[in-house]
């Protein structure tokens, strides 16, 4: 690889040096013993001011060229290197004068291989300017010249020398991939040029064959090489060479023929400030250089839960940045905003799990356990209307599922009025049941799930007395809650399974649910339990519209979706090639196992769920509560139970196991579960009967009802008294000492209206007049006299009255009083005035 041809140099020591060197070869001054080169150079072409001749005497080897380009501190392996890129060069075309010789040494051995050697005229245009001087000032022995004073390196620009940098293939875009390919292919057409020609000339062919559209396809491969806008662009042969060049400087690697990016703010730089950027703390941010000074504070106005729009964010940095800091336009702000991935941009925007959702996650394999061993457990709220179990009205049901993380089969399910211990434990106790109508399911080993009121309630999640502790089942709820993405298969399944259900029924009341079709069914519904309740027979029936499914039929709909569900293929259990489930006498195609099919291929291997029998299953099931005896009682549920065997137990705390649905009699256990009686109801001290756990319930759920609508109520009512007040008229008790201030200035006030005035002129007068007839004071007699004043200035002749009117006599100021007048027969207005 060659150097490119140096330029003219303009150095005063270099200019002297040439100037010596060639005065001396057409003088002749230091040829001695050699014939003189004066002749030899007198037709000699001219190239950049130098004589050149290829002349036999001019033509050095390899080495000697090497020599002379090479610096003089050179090292060996340099001088290799220098000779193997010279040889390359020659067997590119570079050199135009290169040939090969045959030559021996002085003891007749060959020189070089097969005695072969290169040899370049030094004429060559290819050998730059100056290497040729340089061999030049050697042939002829010039001496040395001195070298200029040296100046201050302080006084001289720094210039750093531009490196050829090959970018890495994961730095670059698809745009650069593909720029790469159609240069590459351009300089695959000159180094796979025919034999004897040369690479200038090669290159003018591709060149001429694009620029005259003889090539269609040289002509759409330079349209991408150039990486330009517009239709009509060519390509220029020095382009073509400089790429050329570069592609050879880099040992022939085609990233270096990628375009350099004009991104002024790199995405990764961008990317990596943000990952480690405190929100709050835009004042001391330390900010790469390509990164403004505003982004820092835009991010956290931006990034606010709030989620102000781009622009509200951008209007409120505007206005509340410091003032030394350049404000933004918004298209700036937009542009930034496009390198910002999602997961910085929506950070503070979103919390919780709504931002964990952007995030990556782990998807967990139960496949390597057994069935049962891991499961999950949720409650859901059914997104469709069904008939309450008691009045039949319309509402939404919860509903409890337990899966099976191994198989994915719906172990146990249970639906309730809402979220309550109850319906988890009943859930629990369902998927614990294995006999012949359900051969499937078991108890868990582990069973997950998220802090709701029923699952950490103690009843089921005490460590002693807890139903799960008390079966056998490991707990594992999570550390903190609003998390759902910690129990992702249960969630999941809600859509699969409870939500696909709800979309069959008409009062279906999902999110994607049309609003128009909504509204109409509930408005039917409505409809129909005012009917219902008009007829008083809320209560009394299963349902109150026909739309609605009875409790038994929602129950039974459930079972019918839950098998549906474990024999519909699952994507995340293994594929089988059998027949589809819906279509068994079908050909076999390749699917995924059902939950059902996994469960059966577990108990086909040897696999047996463990679970208790129904007897003892109905006792493990009832709840436990830990109360404190005083005097052979203590009270569970509000209910106080008595038992004489309790005797010995005062003032100590023992286990009560009772049944949900029956509060008559309850089980006492020691400390050690060790069975010690059967206590009765002997004296309910808030109900005549004692009351059971599920009725318990219903009371505290329509207590908690009430209390609601009663505060909705007292917020109706406030708002109807503030209205009230609004227009309610004050009415104040007065006591005697004010009446008597108000009553004497009363008189004064009518005292001083009784008492004459006097005016300064009539026209003072004229306006006391009308302000007085404004307010129904004025008398005819002066309504009369201001109204022939007002005719008066209309020139309809004499119409008014005049100073000595009997009424105008004696109103006027003393110093204005006028003697009266006797009115004249025919006299003018203005006489009067």
């Amino acid at each position: 690889m060659l150097p490119l041809p140096l330029r003219k140099t303009t150095n005063r020591c270099q200019t002297e040096r040439r100037k010596m060197s060639f005065r001396n070869v057409f003088q002749g001054t230091f040829l001695k013993d050699k014939k003189s080169l004066r002749d030899k150079f007198q037709n000699a072409e001219i190239t950049n001011g130098y004589p050149m001749n290829y002349d036999e005497e001019h033509y050095i080897d390899v080495k000697t060229l090497a020599t002379a380009w090479l610096p003089a501190d050179a090292t060996t392996d340099d001088l290799v290197k220098k000779m193997a890129l010279i040889k390359k060069a020659i067997q590119r075309g570079k050199f135009e004068s290169a040939r090969q010789v045959t030559a021996t040494q002085e003891d007749g051995r060959p020189l070089g291989r097969g005695g072969k050697i290169w040899q370049i005229n030094i004429a060559d245009p290819a050998v730059p300017v100056a290497i040729r001087i340089k061999w030049f000032d050697i042939m002829l022995a010039v001496p040395e010249q001195p070298s200029l004073p040296a100046v201050a390196a302080a006084n001289l620009p720094v210039v750093a020398p531009k490196s050829l940098t090959v970018p890495d293939t994961l730095e670059l875009n698809g745009k650069q991939e593909r720029i790469i390919t159609a240069r590459f292919q351009l300089l695959l057409m000159l180094e796979n040029r025919g034999p004897g020609k040369k690479v200038m000339q090669a290159a003018r062919e591709i060149i001429d064959a694009i620029n005259d559209c003889a090539d269609k396809r040289l002509v759409n491969i330079a349209k991408v090489a150039n990486d330009r806008k517009g239709t009509e662009r060519g390509l220029s042969l020095r382009t073509l060479m400089r790429w050329w060049n570069t592609y050879q400087k880099t040992g022939r690697k085609q990233n270096a023929l990628a375009p350099v990016k004009g991104d002024r703010m790199p995405r990764n730089d961008l990317v990596e400030w943000l990952r480690d950027y405190a929100p709050g703390t835009a004042e001391h941010t330390a900010l790469p250089v390509c990164v403004p000074s505003w982004v820092p504070y835009f991010l956290d106005e931006y990034r606010r839960p709030q989620k102000p729009s781009m622009q509200e964010a951008w209007r409120q940095i505007s206005r509340t940045m410091p003032p030394d800091i350049a404000r933004p336009s918004y298209d700036q702000v937009r542009r930034v905003m496009k390198k910002v991935p999602v997961v910085h941009s929506e950070k503070g925007r979103r919390t919780g799990a709504e931002y964990n959702s952007l995030l990556g996650y782990v998807e967990r394999d139960a496949s390597g356990f057994a069935p049962m061993s891991i499961c999950q457990i949720d409650g859901h709220s059914f997104k469709a209307y069904v008939a309450h179990p008691v009045t039949g009205a319309h509402f939404h049901p919860e509903i409890c599922g337990v899966i099976c993380m191994t198989t994915k089969v719906l172990a146990g399910w249970s639906a309730g009025l809402a979220e309550s211990n109850q319906t988890v434990g009943d859930a629990y106790r369902h998927a614990c049941t294995v006999n012949e109508n359900k051969p499937w399911g078991g108890v868990p080993a582990i069973l997950e799930a998220d802090r709701g009121a029923g699952n950490m309630a103690k009843v089921n999640s005490d460590d002693y007395i807890g139903l799960f502790a008390r079966i056998g089942t490991t707990f594992i709820p999570p550390k903190r809650g609003g998390n759902p993405q910690g129990h992702g298969a249960i969630e999941r399944s809600n859509q699969t399974i409870w939500i696909r259900a709800a979309k069959s029924l008409v009062t279906c009341t999902t999110k994607d649910m049309d609003r128009g079709a909504r509204r109409k069914v509930y408005d039917r519904l409505e409809a129909d339990l005012k009917e219902v309740k008009k007829a008083g027979k809320l209560g009394m029936v299963p349902k109150t519209s026909d739309l609605l499914m009875s409790w038994p039929e929602f129950l039974e709909f459930l079972d019918r979706v839950a098998l549906e569900y474990n024999s519909t293929p699952h994507k995340a259990l293994q594929k089988i090639v059998a027949s589809l489930p819906d279509n068994p006498d079908g050909p076999a195609v390749s699917r995924h196992m059902s939950p059902f099919e996994c469960w059966a291929d577990y108990v086909a291997q040897g696999f047996e769920p463990v679970h208790p029998d129904d007897v003892m299953l109905h006792k493990l099931f009832a709840p436990h509560a830990t109360v404190t005896v005083k005097r052979q009682k203590f009270t569970l549920n509000g209910n106080s139970y008595h038992s004489h065997e309790l005797d010995e137990y005062h003032g100590q705390q023992v286990v009560v196991s009772y049944d949900i649905n029956n509060a008559h009699t309850v089980t006492v256990f020691d400390a050690d579960e060790n069975f010690i009686c059967e206590a009765r109801w002997n004296g309910n001290r808030v109900h005549a009967r004692p009351v059971p756990e599920v009725e318990q319930a219903t009371m505290q759920r329509h207590s908690r009802r009430v209390k609601n609508k009663e505060k909705q109520l007292d917020m109706m009512n406030a708002e109807l008294d503030r209205k009230t007040l609004e227009i309610r008229p004050l009415v104040m008790e007065l006591d005697q000492a004010t009446i008597d201030y108000e009553a004497r200035e009363e008189q004064k006030r009518q005292a001083q209206l009784a008492a004459p005035k006097y005016f300064k002129d009539e026209h003072e007068f004229y306006n006391d007049v009308r302000e007085r007839q404004r307010e129904g004071l004025a008398s005819a007699y002066e309504t009369q006299w201001a109204d022939d004043k007002d005719a008066s200035y209309t020139g309809r002749g004499h119409v008014g009255l005049f100073k000595s009117d009997r009424y105008c006599e004696g109103r006027f100021k003393p110093e204005n009083k006028l003697q009266p007048m006797e009115k004249a027969a025919g006299a003018t207005n203005t006489s009067g005035l």
